[in-house]
Order: C-alpha cells, then sequence, then structure tokens
C-alpha cells in the first residue's frame, strides 16, 4: 500500500498544488515539464518517440524539454539506463517529471502536458556562471534554486549534459525502422535501419547522477529562499559543443521510487546564454469582478538582459481558464525594453452581465523576439478573476470522474441555494488563500474509490487528509482547522483518511502528520475504530480478481441532518461508482462532534458526524457519496448543504455600489473633477463597513472623502462616498476604491469599484512664467527703441532661464540685451525677477513682428516655455522722403476658394501712382515662410496667381502681401 505518490498523481495532476508566495505581485515560475524518453538504436519502433518527441516540442516548445536515455546502442549510460528501470513501459516510453511509473507511451505524451503546466511550480531553476573554455573542454555551471513555499525533505539538484543530433556508423548507431514499409508513417521509405540517423537530445552525463547530488540542497528550504550547486566536468572532445545543452533540475528523493519527483527544471545551451523576461502582478495577480463590467490589470515586465530586447504579450491558451463570455485584451501587444529596464502591459477584462459565479485565470505571455547571441525564452503571469456573485467553492478534481460525469459536482451545481453562488475550482492553496475571505462555504471531497473496478490497484487505498513532511502533497488538515477558525461552512468527504492518521502499521506511513490527527482527534473529537474494506479481492496465479462488497448507509433518527436518510451503497459492481473503505470512527470522551450517519446497521459504526465551532460548522464522512444508489447522492447531499448554509441565506449583510466603476472621462492636466459613489448594504442583516481606501497604480491621483469611520448600514442603507480626480501627466489613470467590511458574513472581506480616467493637453503646457507686459508694442519706431520687461517665476520651485529666442519671419529685427543664457530665477514667494531689456531695430520701412520665446528648466528637469508677441513700424527718418512712398492703401488681397483643398486663386492689386517691389508670401502660424509665390516691382494693377495647395499639409496659413509701406495679411485653411 505504498502508492500514494501515484494516486496523488493520477488524482492531482489537474489539481496541482500551488502554494504561498513569498512576495505578493511576483509570477510564481512555470512549470517545465521534463520528460525522458527510453529509447534504443536497436528498437525498431522507438521513431515513434522522435514522432512523440516533435509533436510534444512543436506544440509547447516553452514549457517541455525531451531528453533521450539511451539503451543497449552506442549512446547507452548503463548505470542510469537501469536506475530508470521503474520508469519504463518497454521501448520506447517516457516519463515525464519521474511521475509515471511505469512510463507512457510517446505518442500519448501531450495529452498530460496542459495539466502539468496549467499551474505554477513551488520552485524556480536557473543557470548561471557558465563558464566553458573550448580548449581544454573544462565546464563549470552553477544550478540556482528559488523556493516560492517552505518545504522539506530531500532535495538534490542534477545537471544534465545533452547532445543533439548525435550521428555515427554501424550497429551501435544505425537506427531500426519498423516503419520503412509504412506509408502513413514519417519514416516510411527512409530505411532500414536509417544510416547517418540523427538522434535528438541524447542525454551524455548526469553530473548528479539518476538521483540527483545527495546533500546540495538543505533538509528545510523557507519561501523565498535561494540555494546554488556548482558543477564541474570535462566534455568528451568528441563531443560538438554548438550541439550541447544543460538542463538543470532539482529532485525530489525518497527510499520510495515513486516519490522522486522531479519539482522543476530548466534547459539552456551550452554556447548561448539566454533571455527570460520576469513578469509582476502589482498590486496582486487576484481580482474580485462584477458582471457586466470591464476589468483592468497593469503588468510590469522587465528585462534583465545587457541589451535591449523587443518583447510580444499574448495570451497563453494552454494556461488559461476562461468560464466562457468573459474577453480579455493585452495591450501593447509588443514593447522593446532597455537593458535592465520594465514595460507596462495592460491586460483588460470584459466579464459579460450574465455571468455566473466563477473563477477566471488569464495567462500572459512575454516572449522575447529572437536577438544575436542569446537565446530567447517565454515566462507568464497569471491573473485570477473571481465574480463577485460567488459565495461557496467546490473543489474538483480530488475524486475520479466516471463517463465524463463528477457526481458531487452535478448535484452541487442542481441545487438551488448553492448554484447561485457555488464556483467550481480545483486546488489551489494560493489562490484558496486570496479568496478565503470571500466564501462562506468549501466543500471538499477526496478520493477514497475509484469508479472502474477494472484499475483500483493504484488507488484503492484513497487520499489522506494531509501526507507526511517531505511528501509533495496538499495539506488539507491544516487548511480545514483554518477554514473553521475563521467560521466556514464546510463539506469533507474522505472514506480512508482516518486509516492514513490514525493507523500504526508501516503501510500507512505516508499518511502521518500532525496537523491531521490533531483536527481529527484534538478538534472534532473523532478516532479511528476500524477500517472497513467494501471489496473482496481473489487471487488465482497472477490473476486478481475483484468483488465490490454492498453496504447500507443510515442517518441517525432525529437527526438534523441524517434523520429519515438511507441508501444502499456499491449497488453495481462495476459500473457506477463505490467505496473501497469507509473507515468507523469512535467519539473521544471530550468530543464535541454528533453523529448523524452510520453502517451496517450498526449504531456503533460511525461514518458521519457534524460539529459546529463558533460561527463554523462542518460534516465530515468516511464514506464516498458517489458510492450510493439512486437518488442516494442527490438526497444526501442536499440535506448537507441546507445544514451548512440554510442559516446564511436570509442573514447576511452584503456589500455592494451604485455604480461598478467610476469613470471620470477625459480631465486637462493638473485639473480636478469630483464624482460621487454609493456604498449599500443590499443584505439583511446589519453591514459594517471598516476602512474605505484607494489602491491601485495611480492612487496618488485619486484622492476620498469618506466621512466618519467605521460605519454601520441597515438593509437598503447608502453611505456615500466623493472621489476626486487630478491627473498629472497625459495619460490613462486606473485605481480602485476599496471597501472593507462584513459583507457575506466574512470578517475584512473586500470589495473594489473602479475608479478611471484621462489626463489630456487641449493646448500648449501654460507656463509657470508671468512678464510684466503683455505684449512688446514699440510703435513708429525710425532706427532702434528699447522696452525692458520683467519675468517673474509663479512655479514653487526654482529654475532656470536657458534661452530667450525670437521666432518668426522678423525676427532678426528684436534683439535681448545684456540678457546672459543660464539665469538663475527663484520663485514667486522669493520676490526674484529678472529685467529683460529687448532692442526692436527696423532698419526699414514697414510693420514688423516676432515671438520672444523663453525657454526654461524647472527644479528636477522640467522644462517650460514662455511666449511674448513682439511688433514694431519702422518709418524713414525725418526729413528724408523714400522712393516709391505715397500716401493711402496701397495693397489689396483675396483668395478663392478658401479653405482650399486643392488650389486657388490668389488676387491681388497695387495702387498708388509709382511702381512698387511687391513680395507675396505663405507663412505658418508661427511666422515662419513656407512658400514663396512672388517678389517682383509692380507697377498699379490688378494681378493673380495659383496657390497649389498640395505642397502644403494641412492647416491654417497666412497669405502675407508686403511693399516698401505697407503689409496685408490674409489668413486661409488647407483641408483635404
Amino acid at each position: 500500500m505504498k502508492k500514494l505518490a501515484q494516486i496523488a498523481m493520477a488524482v492531482l495532476f489537474a489539481a496541482g498544488a500551488l502554494l504561498q508566495s513569498p512576495q505578493s505581485g511576483i509570477a510564481q515560475p512555470a512549470q517545465h515539464v521534463l520528460i525522458e524518453e527510453f529509447t534504443g538504436a536497436w528498437c525498431q519502433y522507438c521513431l515513434n518517440g522522435a514522432v512523440g518527441m516533435q509533436e510534444v516540442l512543436a506544440a509547447y516548445p516553452e514549457d517541455v524539454t525531451v531528453v533521450a536515455i539511451h539503451n543497449g546502442d552506442g549512446m547507452a549510460i548503463s548505470n542510469i539506463d537501469a536506475d530508470m528501470g521503474p520508469y519504463k513501459s518497454g521501448y520506447p516510453s517516457g516519463t515525464l517529471n519521474r511521475t509515471n511509473i511505469p512510463g507512457i507511451y510517446p505518442l500519448n505524451w501531450i495529452d498530460y502536458i496542459p495539466g502539468m503546466i496549467r499551474n505554477p511550480a513551488s520552485v524556480e531553476v536557473s543557470l548561471s556562471k557558465v563558464n566553458y573554455n573550448s580548449i581544454n573542454k573544462s565546464l563549470s555551471v552553477t544550478v540556482k534554486a528559488t523556493f516560492y513555499n517552505a518545504m522539506s525533505g530531500d532535495m538534490r539538484f542534477n545537471l544534465y549534459i545533452v547532445e543533439d543530433s548525435v550521428v555515427g556508423s554501424g550497429p551501435q548507431f544505425d537506427q531500426v525502422n519498423a516503419f520503412n514499409t509504412d506509408a502513413s508513417h514519417p519514416y516510411y521509405n527512409k530505411g532500414n535501419p536509417i544510416k547517418g540517423y540523427a538522434h535528438r537530445h541524447v542525454v551524455r552525463n548526469m553530473l548528479g547522477s539518476s538521483w540527483g547530488t545527495a546533500g546540495s540542497i538543505p533538509m528545510s528550504v523557507t519561501a523565498g529562499q535561494t540555494v546554488t550547486y556548482t558543477y564541474t566536468t570535462t566534455l568528451n572532445s568528441a563531443w560538438k559543443p554548438e550541439r550541447i545543452h544543460l538542463v538543470g533540475s532539482v529532485h525530489k528523493y525518497n527510499q520510495d521510487i515513486a516519490q522522486r519527483q522531479i519539482l522543476n527544471s530548466v534547459e539552456e545551451s551550452l554556447l548561448i546564454r539566454s533571455v527570460k523576461p520576469t513578469l509582476a502582478v502589482a498590486p496582486s495577480p487576484y481580482l474580485i469582478v462584477k458582471p457586466g463590467t470591464t476589468k483592468e490589470q497593469n503588468i510590469t515586465v522587465t528585462n534583465p538582459h545587457t541589451a535591449p530586447i523587443t518583447v510580444d504579450f499574448a495570451i497563453d491558451d494552454a494556461k488559461t481558464n476562461n468560464p466562457g463570455g468573459w474577453d480579455v485584451t493585452i495591450s501593447p501587444s509588443f514593447a522593446t525594453i532597455p537593458a535592465g529596464g520594465t514595460a507596462d502591459v495592460k491586460a483588460t477584462i470584459v466579464i459579460p452581465a450574465s455571468t455566473n459565479p466563477a473563477l477566471a485565470n488569464f495567462a500572459i505571455n512575454a516572449t522575447p523576439r529572437p536577438t544575436s547571441g542569446i537565446e530567447p525564452k517565454s515566462n507568464s503571469a497569471t491573473i485570477f478573476a473571481l465574480s463577485d456573485n460567488s459565495k461557496y467553492v467546490y473543489i474538483s478534481g480530488l475524486v475520479p470522474i466516471y463517463n465524463g460525469i463528477d457526481k458531487y459536482g452535478s448535484v452541487f451545481t442542481a441545487n438551488q441555494d448553492l448554484q447561485k453562488g457555488l464556483v467550481q475550482m480545483q486546488f489551489n492553496e494560493q489562490v484558496m488563500n486570496a479568496y478565503s475571505s470571500v466564501f462562506t462555504a468549501i466543500l471538499l471531497p477526496i478520493h477514497g474509490g475509484y469508479f472502474d473496478a477494472n484499475n483500483y490497484q493504484n488507488a484503492k487505498i484513497g487520499l489522506p487528509i494531509a501526507a507526511a513532511p517531505g511528501i509533495n502533497y496538499p495539506n488539507f488538515a491544516k487548511q480545514i482547522s483554518d477554514w473553521i477558525n475563521a467560521g466556514k461552512r464546510i463539506f469533507i468527504s474522505a472514506p480512508h483518511s482516518l486509516w492514513w492518521a490514525f493507523d500504526q502499521t508501516p503501510q500507512s506511513a505516508q499518511g502521518k502528520n500532525n496537523d491531521a490527527t490533531a483536527l481529527l482527534a484534538n478538534t472534532l473529537g473523532i478516532q479511528l475504530a476500524k477500517s472497513q474494506a467494501r471489496f473482496t479481492e481473489t487471487q488465482s496465479g497472477n490473476n486478481i480478481s475483484v468483488t465490490i462488497d454492498k453496504f447500507n448507509v443510515r442517518g441517525v433518527t432525529g437527526d438534523v441532518i441524517g434523520d429519515q436518510l438511507a441508501s444502499l451503497g456499491n449497488p453495481n459492481t462495476p459500473g457506477a461508482g463505490h467505496s473501497f473503505w469507509t473507515d468507523i470512527m469512535s467519539l473521544t470522551s471530550s468530543s464535541k462532534s454528533i453523529p448523524c450517519f452510520f453502517s451496517d446497521e450498526k449504531p456503533a459504526n460511525i461514518v458521519g458526524i457534524r460539529f459546529e465551532k463558533g460561527n463554523s460548522k462542518l460534516v465530515y464522512l468516511t464514506f464516498g457519496v458517489e458510492s450510493l444508489n439512486g437518488s442516494g447522492p442527490n438526497d444526501f447531499l442536499d440535506r448537507i448543504t441546507e445544514y451548512l448554509i440554510g442559516d446564511l441565506k436570509p442573514k447576511l449583510p452584503e456589500i455592494s455600489s451604485s455604480t461598478d466603476q467610476l469613470d471620470f472621462g477625459s480631465i486637462e492636466v493638473n485639473n480636478s473633477k469630483e464624482l460621487s459613489v454609493d456604498l449599500i448594504n443590499i443584505g439583511a442583516a446589519p453591514l459594517t463597513i471598516s476602512k474605505v481606501e484607494i489602491a491601485g497604480a495611480n492612487d496618488k491621483n485619486f484622492s476620498m472623502t469618506a466621512g466618519a469611520l467605521p460605519v454601520t448600514l441597515a438593509a437598503n442603507e447608502k453611505k456615500s462616498v466623493t472621489i476626486k480626480f487630478t491627473p498629472d501627466l497625459q495619460q490613462d489613470f486606473l485605481a480602485a476604491l476599496i471597501a472593507t467590511s462584513n459583507s457575506g458574513g466574512v470578517e475584512s472581506s473586500v470589495y473594489s469599484v473602479d475608479l478611471r480616467g484621462k489626463g489630456i493637453v487641449t493646448g500648449p503646457k501654460k507656463s509657470v512664467l508671468t512678464s510684466s507686459l503683455q505684449e512688446l508694442n514699440y510703435g513708429k519706431v525710425e532706427t532702434s527703441k528699447e522696452l525692458t520687461v520683467v519675468l517673474t517665476n509663479n512655479g514653487d520651485k526654482e529654475m532656470t532661464i536657458k534661452s530667450i529666442e525670437f521666432a518668426g519671419a522678423d525676427k532678426a529685427k528684436f534683439a535681448t540685451k545684456g540678457f546672459k543664457p543660464n539665469s538663475f530665477l527663484g520663485t514667486a514667494a522669493a520676490n526674484k525677477k529678472l529685467p529683460v531689456a529687448v532692442v526692436f531695430t527696423p532698419g526699414e520701412s514697414g510693420i514688423f513682428s516676432a515671438t520672444m520665446v523663453v525657454k526654461s528648466e524647472i527644479s528636477g528637469g522640467i522644462s517650460d516655455e514662455f511666449t511674448l508677441n513682439a511688433t514694431g513700424e519702422g518709418i524713414a527718418a525725418s526729413g528724408v522722403r523714400e522712393d516709391g512712398i505715397v500716401s493711402g492703401t496701397v495693397l489689396s488681397l483675396s483668395a478663392h476658394p478658401n479653405p482650399i483643398s486643392a488650389t486657388s486663386i490668389v488676387s491681388y492689386s497695387v495702387n498708388g501712382a509709382a511702381p512698387q517691389i511687391v513680395s507675396i508670401n505663405i507663412v505658418d502660424m508661427t511666422g515662419r515662410e513656407v512658400m514663396n509665390l512672388g517678389n517682383s516691382t509692380l507697377i498699379p494693377g490688378n494681378y493673380s496667381i495659383t496657390l497649389d495647395a498640395a505642397k502644403l499639409t494641412v492647416g491654417a496659413y497666412h497669405i502675407v502681401l508686403r511693399c516698401a509701406t505697407e503689409t496685408v495679411s490674409l489668413p486661409i485653411t488647407v483641408s483635404r
């Protein structure tokens, strides 16, 4: 009966126990699957191993490593091949993370991968300090393990040396091919044997031997602890370094070979270093979402490489569990991240309004693009999202399914009281820790029987409540104790768990755990009276036949659960659910448990009890409800459900809100907007809101007015909370209003309202400078004129005036006098002002204008720009008459059509009595000349010219017509 590991694998492949991460928001490492293939050149069917290998690596290139352990040929390592005997089921076969005894046929490997990679691993493995000397072939490699939960037991490092595409000659290398005449096979007509065959992923050495290096990892590690071990060796000179890969791994070791699983692994090229981005979900990857809303979550991706990388982002469907109808998108789809830098990725989840209670998880992949000199490796982070109408949880995957039917799941989901708030999830300790405050009832059936009597050998002893320390199995006993103390309602069906905890024979040693005995004996006050087998084995030679024995279960008369209930267990053989065992329990003298079910018509044969402590209620059965006849599963589970949650239905407080999302829309940067949301008690009992706060990536941009707390709301009573949004950048902002209350009867239940808004800039950023003049207006000037303008810094930080320049067609006629670049200017509070003298020198007659541009830098590296218009008219010196000067209006100007899409006819006239030097130009809104339409001496008269707008970009311009005495400007618009 030493098969706990095999049963745990068979039942828990999908359950995938996951322990608490040491650092909130950091994505736990992905589970990398190491497949060890057993093959040989002499093996005529082993080319199916190559086919299975190619299929798996094509589908899961980042999640799987396949290595080949050869037998009886020129690539065999005899001692390792012999050690692997229990994992083989012939040639070819393979073991996945050494969890399969015997091995799996290669064409079936791909069926196992999704269940293994869907949940993260408890340890991350990486390689560093890879030093290879190509001259003397010496190699030194450091293998590093980072543990994400506390673990104990014999754990060991190993390092595989793997050479790809090994080619040799003769029977030791020529691959025998049974498929040479099979036209449907990939190796059809390739020869038999195939000479010059390239053997893939050949294990050349295991530096930690078959089972890893003893003592390389401490017997006990803490969450977050990092352990390293360095291997040194010399490579065979015949091996091709460019084809060598290194596979680092962390193994469990146990006297029982079934307990020697590989916890995680990593693969690296010998000559090319890899780069793998890291992902962090802040503040937490565990969301609670409302149906009919959109939820956004930020993921920060870090580039650990010493050079920039471009990373593609996408949803990994193989690791994602979408309950149906939910939509998730990733933005951006890629980013270029500098060395050591980060990029933010936003996952947007749209939840349908009609969503039933559900737990979704979305895996976001970050995949670097190939870069010269590195080997890109993908990484992922998982976001979980629990719909806020989830109140009860059924932990599935711990009992077998018969003909595609989960009997517990079908009964629970049909129960009218449960179905309004029931979510189904496979056991995941970290997820349960994250959402435990949400669930009021937890339904936990644990395997104690099997549906197919022909396959009972590895399953007939069931599973314990908790395994011995060092065995990789969930500690349900500790979880159940915590749930009791938290006031949860709990259902447990675990037919053989008392035997595992209290039996004193060596067969049950793997099930011994102090937490289990504390829960069962101390808390529940129950002991094992006897373990009653419900099957009979008959052996004839090497054959064993099994008979499933019937038994009855009755409820205790007058009991709130058991009264009037009765059913037959194991009614059919085979073909239906059954229990192999029903542990008969007895109560201790101080027990507070109450019997509710007994078996075999003997009231002393207790097989079910109920227990209450504070607000907690628990029902514990030592028979599998799936084994009951006819309507038995429905009748028993419905009565148990009513006992557990019946008193909760009308009396619970429940928090809700007037809106699921406060969207402030687009707000000008540094401006503010206020919105209010009502927190409402939609339950029947008083709701106490103990804390209201703002959290999230942009929480500093939202402020709150909530009034005095804590506050208690009667049924349908509301509390208003006012939120102010103040964007400080031109971007999207996201945060959440978090209210902590007793909603659902759970202490410190958390409820959130999404807060979002956008900062925009609709015009130039307002300068912190002001001036003593509204504009520099020089009036009429013969030679030159000086004006002084005083600049004042109205900001709260000191600044430096970097430059003062002039822009526009007439900028050369204006200049500062005595200004020195990098002039210091304090704040207005410090009464530090800067006078600036500006001189206008027209040099000719006409009206001239420009823009004075003051460029500054505010303390802290912030740029600032201030502008001031300058205008002036140049006139002839007194007593001097200029040729061509005439009185009155000289020029006139028009354009049609205007706005202009293609061409426009520009018409203008020259008046007066004498010829004039006339120029006509197009200028943009800064005064910069962008097109010259003419420049010549014209006699008085009417003129026209065609303007080709195709040479101009869309926007606003001026046509400027100028002579010596007059300037005329006409605004035009170019559109398409």
